[in-house]
């Protein structure tokens, strides 16, 4: 963890419901920017929530998240839709959130990070279209740019919607187990790029299952099952009592 970072993402108090169950509940931390963090946590512990409520996808039943820019604080309240930090932050899904049949190619779907900031009536122009093919290109991918995404691997399909994230070039980057049904290979390039993202001062949170590479990977470990069990740097969340904890019920 670097020393001399800033706060950049707090989550205070945060709770979500979805209809009448409570699905998090009192949920608080801080994320010092230019940091790796991985949400670890059994099944349906609220992990993917988590992630869905800091983007704004999901409302929350009480709490704040503030998101802290170079040039502005953006924050979001309990009972209140959350766009505007969506707006600040880059996203990659679970590959099984995805329409893998729609038709659109490689190159599209990582063309479509720049949308946001061209706004609804701006065309992608020769700028846009290079930052593209840079992104595809540090992934690995450039080759298969006109190839229909339908004709993707698992592996594939993380590199370019990481491809996608790196267009955006937002500050803080939130991933929701990015590394699921890839094989190594793929993984060591993702972790690779990822390692470069963070050297960059970018700030990761990773949705993350395979506790084995929690030390190799990541700074800072927040352990999620309903509620905050923990957080805390690597080393000391690893053999901890925390993560027993977090898996025990």
């Amino acid at each position: 963890m670097m020393s001399d970072s800033k706060c950049i993402l707090k989550v205070d108090h945060l709770s979500v419901a979805y209809d009448d169950t409570v699905v998090l509940k009192d949920v608080s931390f801080q994320i010092e920017q230019g940091t790796m963090t991985a949400i670890v946590g059994p099944n349906g512990a609220g992990k993917s929530t988590l992630v869905k409520a800091m983007l704004g996808l999901v409302p929350l039943v009480e709490g704040t998240i503030e998101l802290t820019l170079d040039t502005k604080t953006v924050s979001a309240y309990g009972g209140a839709k959350t766009n505007n930090i969506y707006n600040h932050i880059a996203y990659v899904p679970q590959t099984s959130a995805v329409d893998w049949d729609y038709p659109i190619t490689v190159f599209e779907v990582v063309l479509m990070g720049t949308y946001r900031r061209l706004g609804w009536f701006k065309r992608p122009g020769k700028r846009e279209r290079d930052e593209a093919t840079k992104a595809l290109q540090t992934v690995g991918m450039l080759d298969y740019a006109q190839r229909s995404i339908s004709q993707l691997s698992g592996g594939q399909q993380q590199r370019v919607f990481l491809a996608r994230a790196l267009v955006e070039n937002q500050e803080v980057y939130l991933l929701d187990e990015p590394f699921k049904g890839i094989d190594k290979t793929t993984e060591s390039v993702l972790v690779k790029i990822m390692k470069e993202m963070q050297s960059a001062g970018k700030t990761l949170l990773i949705v993350h299952h395979n506790l084995q590479t929690l030390e190799t990977y990541f700074d800072q470990v927040l352990c999620v099952n309903r509620r905050l069990v923990g957080m805390g740097p690597v080393r000391d969340i690893v053999g901890s009592h925390i993560l027993d904890e977090t898996y025990s019920y």
